[in-house]
């Protein structure tokens, strides 16, 4: 019996390089492990009158694609649209269809994990989005519940069906 324990142990230290890959992998978040590293340091309300300007947008997105700084924009299919600057990337308006500010999102990690907290037009919290890696997110409403989990352009809810799809706009 000693001679297999040496035997395995041996194996094990000669393929060392296998148990180091295996160790160094990515992280991998339960909803609660995500839901408590998003709602870290998060205020519940943020002053609006900072925003006034951008309460309606009278371009329309289709507008600022020439225009204005270089936007990146995000169309999501049911016709809610973001929109961020050039200026400040880790800032996003986003609009109602019919141009009317629906909420605020402000992007606080530059580095994976990061976190994004929304907040409504009227500077009430909606949401916090903790995004593990560029292609998945988890978004909790204002009372800690998931609400969606996008993997890549696909959104699931929490029963695993796909809710929502989005396309990025250059």
């Amino acid at each position: 019996m000693k001679k297999i324990i040496l035997i395995f142990v041996l194996f094990l230290l000669s393929n060392s390089e296998v148990l180091a890959y295996k160790l160094q992998g990515s992280i991998s978040y339960t909803v609660d492990a995500a839901r408590n590293e998003a709602f870290q340091n998060v205020n519940n309300k943020i002053n609006m009158s900072d925003y006034t300007d951008y309460l309606i947008d009278s371009n329309k997105f289709n507008k600022h694609k020439k225009n204005l700084n270089n936007p990146k924009i995000t169309n999501f299919s049911n016709g809610v649209y973001s929109i961020s600057y050039k200026n400040n990337p880790q800032l996003s308006y986003i609009y109602f269809e019919n141009g009317q500010l629906k909420g605020i999102a402000f992007r606080i990690n530059k580095k994976y994990p990061k976190k994004t907290i929304a907040y409504d037009n009227k500077g009430n919290l909606s949401s916090v989005m903790y995004t593990l890696k560029n292609d998945e997110q988890f978004i909790f409403d204002k009372n800690k519940k998931l609400v969606a989990h996008w993997i890549g352009n696909n959104c699931y809810n929490e029963q695993g069906e796909l809710i929502m799809t989005r396309n990025k706009l250059k």
